[in-house]
């Protein structure tokens, strides 16, 4: 009942103007504002031009329909508590729109093709995972009606409907009722990732979550994708297959995406690519079209939000054949070519895409019910999207302990798999760095898996006879031994004779050998060009800069990205104030406020968030100079700042020398949750006299 009254309310009388999407309904969950998240919208339509009064909770706002097409918007104010409200929509004709029992808490858009609509019901250990909904009551679902449309749609329309309740919220209760019916319809993705999440989270775990189904079996990319995304890859803009229906170009993002534009949302979980790889494009190098295509279908999203960059996490493609196919027809899948664009929207160093990750899954074969190109392990491969996701929306580091739950075990894990860093050749043969900290215990394994029926889907060949690392050594790709690869902590050594041009691992859509760390989780796949030692050369001391005689003027991140801060948005705002006139009125400073730091090296060094400043800020910092503007960063004089990063209380000297060597003009410091400290006024004074020694030395002035 309570679910039919959600659709019933979202009916206007025949005569009235007052739409809102459907999510804005009974039981929806809106974002809340605390760590990492974001604040909320909500939006409709209305007569032109009339007023639109919102009332949420005890606060009321109004607004201006547009005078033209009738179309409103509001930002509600930020809450980091679960409070439940009511919430009332009026306009100056007299219609209303009650929407009861919203809550505020986190909202996970998932989205893609048939992989992300694979039911629960289809999963390995199907009949115990459904169960687990027992101990997450706190979770709301919403299935998207299947829809396509060659113009944007404001709402939803109808549609086939797997789960039997679509376009409406179900709370966990009604999803679990009559044998789960409803759950058991749902995607296996989004329900198990929600629910590995809230086993991570050591703050709020009874967080309500709000699941968002909107999903589309075999479909491409580019049908996801609003008209301007196009415009990011002009060299293939021409290139878009000419498809009907779902596959048209726009069609879902129009009908299933754009009626979410002002959701606001903790992260979008993505497993899409297969139709992509089956498909190919005469004469177009299919790996860097998909990753042109993709990024920018990432980017437009966010874009059109207007909540800045929220998190984003791809399911990397996992086998589409079975241990033994023949390699050329492994070569021939595309599955190889997907992987490697979906890595490029993994955070690197002067990447388009950030806070972002990806579960690897080349070693998650085996067959569903729906076949082989649907493995049934969404279990194992939610569990990894879980941990890359607490990382990088969270902005949590290092090891993570998922709680007991039920018939659920407790595990601490490291949030990746070893991450590739860079690879080079030294007297020892080729030596493959990955990131610190991912690549503790590595070693070599054969694959294993199993099929819905519980029989093996594990390799065939295995790694005696297919390992996964080949150099490119006198014009031939020569495959490595794995007798020949040797592990320590964060280095891959392949003994090799000649020299070595290229490196790749994993070159197969079935991959039979996997490098794992010591949590059992796999080096995704790469193919990389070998490097040479980094230049140390230091550059000379330049002009000293003269103090600033004025009150210094830019632009400060906090009002309207607050935490969903970016380096590429940072970059889009320089680019923004150097091009509309901004620099050349005094406005030059840039800053960051809170929420780049994550933690601090051994030595004391704070660490930039990796998500979402992989190539560090002193590469931001040159940037702006670069543009002729200048860039700034935030701190507190306290043990953490107002956003529970590490703050600089007892660090300043650290600090402020770090800041002088990224190259740093202006830092805000702040004294949240420092107001009591004893020293709080001397912590001022270390800064500044270690910044008045950065001017000494390097000729670079430091507000602060």
């Amino acid at each position: 009942m309570k679910t039919v009254l959600a659709l019933l309310c979202l009916i206007p009388a025949a005569t009235s103007k007052l739409i809102v999407p459907q999510w804005i309904s009974d039981g929806m969950i809106l974002q809340m504002n605390k760590q990492y998240g974001a604040r909320s919208f909500l939006n409709g339509i209305s007569d032109a031009g009339s007023k639109v009064t919102i009332t949420a909770g005890s606060t009321k706002y109004i607004v201006d329909a547009d005078p033209v097409d009738g179309k409103w918007e509001v930002m509600i104010n930020p809450s980091s508590s679960h409070a439940s409200i009511n919430i009332a929509i009026t306009n100056t004709a007299g219609d209303k729109i009650n929407v009861n029992g919203a809550t505020f808490g986190d909202v996970l858009f998932c989205s893609g093709q048939s992989n992300m609509v694979f039911p629960m019901e289809n999963v390995l250990n199907a009949t115990e995972e459904l169960a687990t909904l027992a101990n997450f009551q706190q979770f709301r679902f919403f299935q998207t009606a299947l829809n396509y449309s060659s113009t944007p749609l404001d709402v939803l329309e109808g549609g086939a409907c797997t789960a039997g309740i679509c376009n409406s919220w179900v709370d966990a209760q009604t999803a679990g009722a009559k044998n789960y019916t409803y759950l058991k319809n749902f995607s296996a993705m989004c329900y198990l990732t929600a629910r590995e999440l809230t086993r991570l989270r050591t703050i709020d775990a009874g967080t309500p979550v709000g699941l968002v189904q909107s999903a589309y079996g075999g479909t491409r990319v580019e049908a996801w994708m609003p008209e301007s995304a196009f415009d990011s890859c002009p060299q293939y803009k021409n290139l878009v297959p000419a498809r009907k229906d779902q596959n048209a170009a726009m069609a879902l993002y129009n009908a299933m995406i754009n009626p979410f534009k002002t959701m606001s949302v903790r992260a979008t979980i993505w497993y899409q690519g297969e139709a992509n790889a089956d498909e190919k494009i005469a004469g177009v190098d299919q790996t860097a079209y998909y990753a042109c295509m993709y990024q920018a279908m990432i980017a437009s999203w966010r874009d059109k939000k207007g909540m800045g960059d929220f998190a984003w996490i791809t399911q990397q493609l996992p086998p589409s054949v079975v241990s033994g196919t023949p390699m050329s027809q492994q070569l021939e899948t595309g599955r190889i070519q997907i992987r490697l664009a979906e890595a490029e929207t993994v955070p690197h160093t002067d990447g388009l895409t950030d806070i972002s990750g990806m579960s690897v899954g080349l070693d998650m074969g085996g067959r569903s019910a729906w076949g082989v190109d649907h493995p049934p392990n969404k279990n194992e491969m939610s569990r990894r999207m879980a941990l890359s996701l607490y990382h990088v929306a969270f902005g949590v580091q290092g090891r993570f302990t998922a709680a007991p739950v039920g018939s659920l075990k407790g595990y601490n894990s490291y949030w990746t798999g070893p991450v590739f860093k860079s690879a080079t050749q030294t007297a020892d043969g080729v030596v493959i760095s990955v990131d610190e900290g991912s690549g503790f215990g590595m070693s070599l394994k054969d694959v294993e898996g199993l099929n819905v029926n519980g029989s093996s889907a594990g390799c065939t060949l295995c790694c005696a006879k297919m390992p996964p690392f080949e150099v490119f050594v006198n014009g031939n790709w020569s495959t490595i031994p794995a007798s020949s690869v040797t592990t320590a902590t964060d280095v891959i050594t392949l003994k090799v004779q000649g020299t070595v041009s290229q490196v790749r691992y994993a070159w197969s859509d079935f991959v039979e050998c996997v490098l794992y760390n010591n949590d059992s989780l796999p080096l995704g796949p790469f193919l990389a060009n070998l490097t040479s030692s980094p230049s140390t050369e230091i550059a000379p001391v330049g002009v000293k800069e003269q103090p600033i005689q004025s009150p210094p003027l830019g632009f400060n991140s906090w009002n309207f990205y607050h935490c969903n801060i970016d380096e590429n948005t940072v970059k889009k705002v320089i680019d923004a104030m150097v091009a509309n006139g901004m620099k050349d009125a005094g406005y030059q400073y840039v800053n960051i406020d809170d929420c780049w730091q994550v933690g601090r090296t051994s030595n004391g060094t704070i660490i930039p968030d990796p998500v979402r400043f992989p190539s560090g800020m002193k590469h931001l910092a040159d940037y702006a100079h670069s543009k002729g503007m200048k860039f700034g960063v935030y701190t507190a004089r306290a043990q953490n700042t107002c956003q529970d990063r590490p703050g600089s209380y007892g660090m300043e000297v650290i600090d402020a020398d770090t800041y002088c060597d990224w190259g740093i003009d202006y830092v805000k410091i702040d004294v949240c949750h420092g107001q009591d400290y004893k020293n709080v006024s001397s912590s001022w004074m270390k800064f500044h006299s270690r910044f008045e020694a950065c001017y000494q030395n390097t000729g670079r002035y430091i507000v602060q």
